[in-house]
């Protein structure tokens, strides 16, 4: 029997239906590079903190030199702190685990929302995180680790 594999999480960019017709068997790898995806979150919310791509621009356009003694940019503060601040999650699968993980042992507070994890099972990976809609609304940061839900018919 024919395979078709998505080295990927999901395989909801292939046609399943299409490809059970021609007797193709189709299957995905659920865990593909969950570690690296929360990483690079983690590395983006860290670049966005503490204005990093910003910071590399001055520099590489020479506005880094002695002004009258004033070495630091206008734009710097206030430089954003990650300890002790509320990062909200909206969707809470492995992915965005992984990452409230991270952001744990940051000393950063995990609040998530996700639909689809009953309120009464608290998230298994990171002991200060709740899943919560009123707590993601006083999050400092936020980010969206899941597509849309899908629509119901009215």
């Amino acid at each position: 029997m024919p395979r078709l594999v998505r080295y990927g999480i999901g395989y909801d960019t292939i046609d399943v239906p299409a490809a059970s017709e021609h007797n193709i068997l189709v299957v995905n790898i659920p865990d593909f590079c969950l570690p690296e995806v929360a990483n690079h979150a983690l590395a983006l919310l860290l670049a966005c903190a503490k204005k990093i791509v910003r910071l590399d621009r001055w520099v590489r356009a020479g506005q880094w030199g002695d002004r009258g003694g004033a070495f630091r940019p206008p734009f710097l503060s206030p430089m954003g702190q990650i300890h002790g601040q509320t990062v909200g999650l909206v969707g809470f699968g492995q992915i965005a685990r992984q990452f409230a993980r991270r952001l744990a042992a940051l000393d950063a507070r995990v609040v998530a929302f996700d639909p689809y994890v009953p309120p009464s099972r608290p998230p298994p990976s990171a002991s200060n995180s709740s899943p919560s809609t009123r707590s993601c609304a006083a999050a400092t940061t936020s980010r969206s680790t899941s597509p849309s839900p899908p629509r119901r018919a009215a």
